[in-house]
């Protein structure tokens, strides 16, 4: 597998679908340095500090604890299908972990955001129909069993596990719009154990991904690593440690 992932790097150094399947050859292969070096290099890899206090999950991403997170940007268009190409709408994320929680807030920004489309409030309706913001978890990096939560402008929220609908898994989470900064935003958290009876160490790797769909400003997901079409597609799901 390897050698047959660097012939087609060779050919196409660019191809963001070889270069994470070929970081994920090694977590498969158990070997997890080479695996986070590679993912690293090709920017396909979340780094996820501890952080010295718990974010107050509100809906407002200005609680002094989300300086310490790792930040990053969604840059790809996820419906793209043959390669990374770029999103036009800008999103912001921090992510950290403390006492054996992960807590992610994204930033969404819009020109107008009077546009944005909010249907759904109630929990597991068809979230993922608005503006909202999902994020992928796979503890195991099993390519198997992910852990799917979506969140909309107005705070509603559904989950999915395994891509079956309403596993009602335990979350905290809120979101807010702020004209006044231009952008909306949602904050999150969720025990690792909660998610599969995983547990944080320094030794672990997940399968990950960050997603933002666009619905009343722009039609666009965007995403921080391509997932070519389908959301879902946990087997390129970029790695966190």
């Amino acid at each position: 597998a390897e050698k047959l992932l660097r012939e087609a790097l060779a050919l196409d150094p660019e191809n963001h679908q070889a270069r994470v399947r070929l970081a994920r050859t090694f977590v498969t292969a158990g070997d997890r340095a080479k695996a986070v070096k590679l993912a690293d290099e090709y920017g396909a890899l979340f780094r996820i500090p501890r952080l010295a206090a718990a974010p107050v999950i509100d809906g407002d991403p200005t609680d002094a604890a989300w300086s310490q997170g790792w930040s990053g940007e969604l840059k790809y268009l996820n419906t793209y299908r043959w390669w990374g190409k770029p999103c036009q709408g800008k999103s912001r994320f921090y992510i950290g972990h403390r006492d054996g929680k992960i807590y992610l807030t994204v930033l969404g920004y819009e020109d107008d955001l009077s546009k944005l489309v909010v249907k759904h409030k109630n929990r597991d309706d068809r979230i993922w129909e608005d503006d909202c913001v999902e994020l992928f978890f796979d503890p195991e990096c099993s390519e198997k069993d992910d852990y799917q939560f979506v969140i909309n402008a107005g705070g509603g929220l559904a989950d999915m596990y395994q891509k079956q609908e309403k596993p009602d898994m335990k979350c905290e989470y809120a979101a807010k719009v702020f004209p006044d900064r231009g952008y909306w935003a949602c904050e999150f958290a969720v025990a690792a154990e909660d998610l599969g009876g995983q547990k944080m160490t320094a030794d672990s790797i997940w399968g990950m991904n960050i997603v933002r769909t666009r619905i009343g400003p722009a039609s666009e997901c965007c995403s921080y690593w391509p997932m070519f079409g389908q959301n879902q597609n946990n087997f390129l799901f970029p790695l966190a440690v």
